[in-house]
């Protein structure tokens, strides 16, 4: 090869660097969370499992009033709106006791899905699950720091 051909191999080969370089450092939009509107009849609902090992890869569904919402993964949330009044939000997953809420228009309501380790006996572990309504700044930050997973039935529980 003579030096006029390296350096158009040169210039082809930083060029195509900087393109590849350019797309690794592409970041991904920061997600926010949307508030319910002034005057809404409706509350927004976060059901949140934290990114934990344990049992991390299972699958568990999620319903609000019967209906599923979703199945959330280990370190997903996802959201919906509910109109006020009593609801329950349940998994059909092992023993988990149902947990009623009642919603008022124009908050955000935060509930966790737990797992936890439990000694089952003097040489075995279990997993206990249950669903915890968080207080509104210690679940939005956990929720925050999980990925968002858009509900089945998201928009259609309840219409605006």
């Amino acid at each position: 090869m003579t030096f006029h051909n390296y350096s158009l191999a040169a210039c082809i080969l930083a060029s195509g660097t900087t393109f590849l370089t350019g797309c690794s450092t592409t970041r991904e939009p920061t997600y926010v969370s949307p508030r319910p509107s002034v005057g809404s009849r409706h509350a927004l609902l976060y059901l949140y499992r934290p990114a934990k090992k344990l049992n991390a890869g299972r699958t568990l569904p999620v319903y609000v009033d019967a209906a599923k919402l979703c199945a959330l993964e280990n370190g997903e949330h996802t959201r919906t709106r509910l109109g006020t009044g009593p609801h329950i939000v349940s998994t059909s997953y092992m023993t988990v006791s149902p947990l009623p809420i009642e919603v008022e228009a124009g908050k955000t309501y935060y509930i966790r899905f737990n797992i936890r380790l439990r000694p089952a006996s003097a040489t075995t572990v279990d997993y206990a699950y249950s669903l915890t309504l968080m207080d509104s700044a210690t679940g939005a930050r956990e929720a925050d720091v999980t990925t968002y997973r858009q509900a089945r039935a998201y928009e259609k529980i309840i219409p605006e």
